[in-house]
């Protein structure tokens, strides 16, 4: 009969309960998280980086991949005067933030996400411009590292040589209690848990910094309440563990009791189950929980990160230790036959789930060379594949060379640490511009031959469209946007009543698209109502004459003769702030213009020269600017300079200034961002008033003066040191 090894069973044991304790562990994780890209990445943008505008958009919206933690996300857009407007956040994808400006230049958008299933914070700008060029290198946002996420990174190292070095001398101890025992091998514990515990605090307090610019105690409460917090809690709560387990005074000064060895036994466990409980939360609050399925993800990232504590970590810890008569003699030699038997499978499990998750984060084998995480993961392949010689050598005795392999080690640990730092890896990026090549939704958009006019219900963008546009019954779709976006149409009750008639319950044809059949002669008046926040009624005047004689010529002659003038006044209205916005705008070409801005916060005056602007905060304060930096205005400019006009028809006539004038409008889709435009025009192809309907921006200009003598000279009063003379 054969008697069981009493310390085999016990260890045995242990391993059975570490096993439990970390699947349990595992599984709680992956009930978190979600299935998803992992990064809330830009993904597309009204307007596109880059975009050249007549005028501005009036609701800047950046939509990302993933969802949101709104209350740690923002969204800035800088104005050419300096005024900043922040975000609202419209849903748990989108970010949108009005933008009650219609001054000319360059436009920065700034924005900054956080994401809820890793936790990771990603920031980008990217630049626009109305009436003048774009600052070379503005068309493409930036999501690269910041010297932050490299600092983070730093700590991040730190806390995986600490864990991978804790499971190497956990096995090592286990491997020198054997018989002979190997009493010369004293892994310092303590220090490796105590490391990696500060190490864990520092790096998730610098992730709350990156998330929120504060360590206030409700910034990081934001932080880690949010779903991708419970991954970091588990994961500090296990380095907590181990750290305690070496440092409690009834497990240090336990060596005096007959006890002893059972009680380093306990400590031991406590340690192991800590460590693996931090690889796993470590595993979930990086990459790897972006993986679709996430559990396999996970599971992969974890399986990784335990191998290779069982082998990098062993030698890392190895490096620091001096066995009796060097690593040549017998006690080194000792230690590497009984080391060998581990080592082997577990470096093959290392670099197995290695691969897998090189294959979860890579688009394609081109990436290793064509993309900087590629070139930092192949840092990280050859560090390891330098490793097998040296310990080929040492597991057939011929030399040993610990110092060397931990430096690979090490070079390997700030690899992978770096890795974790990058905001997008290469698939993930090619998942995300695969997005933003879909097609946006165009709801009730007009077509050519449709007629289409626009107003506003409230603060609610309403497009009427008919269809065909004749005399007798025609499809009649209504598009409504309101400032929060199509998302908020959905649900909304829309009315339409033609003049004299009952009014009719519009059918919704998609989230922001209503539909009804109607009848009409021409010359009617139709109302269409919309319910909700922010809605109202819009009041839309049909042509007497139906169908509406086309306006395509009319179009280029009049853009032709605005396009030539010298200099020109207009006056603009901008709502639908209430009170609205209204400024007064005097322009000589080719790029001088003058402008003085009313709002309810006072009164803004500018001037812009070339690329030179100054500004004038109050109107009995100094001017100040001058500077060269800014992008220069080009003049004349007009709010519908857009190629591809929509739908154009004689709509009516109307008198400007007792001047008689035909009205224009069309539709223009600008990157799937809606504008309806009505032109007056006179019989010199002049437009003496213009309006402009769009998400959010409501805008009339009225044009005057054309070509008249205006002279727009820099200030000569500013204060002492600040500008120039021009």
């Amino acid at each position: 009969m054969v008697t069981a090894d009493p310390t085999v069973s016990r260890r045995r044991a242990w391993l059975r309960r570490a096993a439990a304790v970390a699947t349990v562990c595992a599984a709680a994780l992956l009930s978190t998280a979600t299935a998803a890209l992992g990064h809330a990445a830009f993904v597309t943008s009204q307007p596109a980086p880059g975009s050249q505008l007549t005028a501005t958009p009036g609701v800047v919206v950046v939509r990302f991949s993933e969802p949101l933690i709104a209350d740690l996300s923002s969204l800035e857009v800088e104005a050419p005067t300096g005024q900043r407007f922040e975000a609202t956040v419209a849903d748990d994808r989108e970010m949108h933030t009005d933008l009650p400006t219609n001054a000319q230049g360059e436009y920065v958008v700034r924005w900054k996400t956080v994401s809820p299933i890793d936790g990771h914070t990603l920031r980008g700008d990217f630049r626009f411009s109305v009436g003048a060029a774009v600052s070379a290198g503005a068309d493409e946002p930036s999501v690269a590292p910041t010297g932050t996420d490299l600092a983070v990174a730093a700590g991040r190292a730190v806390e995986y040589a600490a864990l991978l070095g804790v499971l190497g001398a956990l096995l090592l101890r286990l491997l020198a209690r054997r018989e002979p025992q190997l009493r010369w091998l004293r892994p310092r514990l303590h220090v490796l848990t105590v490391l990696a515990a500060v190490a864990g605090v520092i790096v998730v307090g610098g992730e709350v910094l990156l998330a929120t610019s504060s360590l206030a105690p409700r910034a990081v409460a934001s932080f880690l309440t949010a779903p991708s917090g419970t991954p970091r809690l588990v994961r500090l709560g296990g380095e907590a563990a181990a750290a305690a387990a070496t440092l409690l005074p009834a497990v240090r000064w336990a060596k005096e009791r007959p006890d002893a060895d059972r009680i380093a036994d306990t400590r031991a466990r406590v340690v192991g189950v800590g460590t693996v409980v931090a690889l796993i939360g470590l595993a979930a609050a990086g990459h790897a929980a972006a993986t679709q399925p996430t559990w396999w993800g996970v599971t992969v990232d974890a399986g990784h990160l335990v191998t290779a504590g069982l082998w990098a970590g062993a030698i890392l810890v190895m490096a620091v230790q001096r066995p009796p008569g060097g690593w040549r003699g017998e006690q080194a030699r000792e230690l590497l036959m009984r080391f060998s038997p581990v080592a082997v499978p577990a470096f093959v499990g290392t670099v197995a789930f290695g691969v897998v998750r090189g294959a979860q984060e890579l688009a394609s084998l081109r990436d290793l060379i064509a993309t900087s995480y590629g070139q930092v993961l192949g840092l990280k392949i050859i560090a390891v594949v330098l490793m097998v010689p040296l310990s080929l050598r040492a597991w057939r005795r011929r030399a040993v060379t610990a110092r060397a392999e931990a430096f690979l080690a090490l070079v390997a640990v700030v690899a992978a640490a770096v890795l974790a730092a990058y905001p997008v890896p290469p698939r993930r990026g090619a998942e995300q511009a695969h997005i933003s090549d879909e097609p946006t939704a165009t709801g009730a958009f007009p077509q050519d031959g449709d007629l289409t006019l626009g107003a506003g219900a409230g603060d609610t963008l309403v497009g009427l469209t008919l269809r065909p546009g004749e005399p007798g019954s025609n499809d009649t779709y209504v598009y409504l946007l309101p400032v929060e976006g199509e998302e908020a149409s959905s649900g909304r009750q829309v009315g339409l009543q033609v003049e004299g008639r009952p009014p009719i319950t519009m059918e919704g044809c998609g989230t922001a698209c209503r539909l009804a059949t109607t009848t009409v002669q021409g010359g009617e008046t139709i109302d269409v109502t919309v319910s909700g926040d922010g809605g109202g009624t819009a009041t839309f005047q049909l042509p007497a004459q139906l169908p509406a004689p086309e306006a395509a010529q009319l179009l280029s002659d009049l853009t032709a003769r605005m396009n030539a003038l010298r200099s020109y006044r207009y006056d603009e209205t901008l709502g639908p702030a209430d009170p609205p916005i209204t400024s007064h705008w005097d322009l000589v070409a080719p790029d001088r213009l003058h402008g003085v801005v009313r709002t309810h916060d006072g009164v803004y005056e500018t001037i812009r020269i070339g690329n030179r602007r100054w500004g004038k905060p109050t109107p009995q304060g100094p001017w100040r600017g001058g500077d060269a930096g800014g992008t220069s205005v080009t003049v004349p400019t007009h709010i519908w300079d857009y190629p591809d006009r929509i739908a154009p028809h004689i709509v009516g006539t109307d008198t400007v200034d007792a001047i008689a004038t035909r009205v224009v409008s069309f539709f223009v889709d600008l990157d799937g961002s809606p504008i309806w435009y009505r032109l007056w025009v006179d019989d010199d192809a002049h437009v003496r008033k213009a309006e402009m309907r769009a998400r959010g921006h409501f805008m009339d200009h009225h044009y005057y003066d054309f070509n008249a003598p205006i002279t727009i000279d820099p200030p000569t009063v500013r204060d002492a040191g600040v500008g120039d003379e021009g």
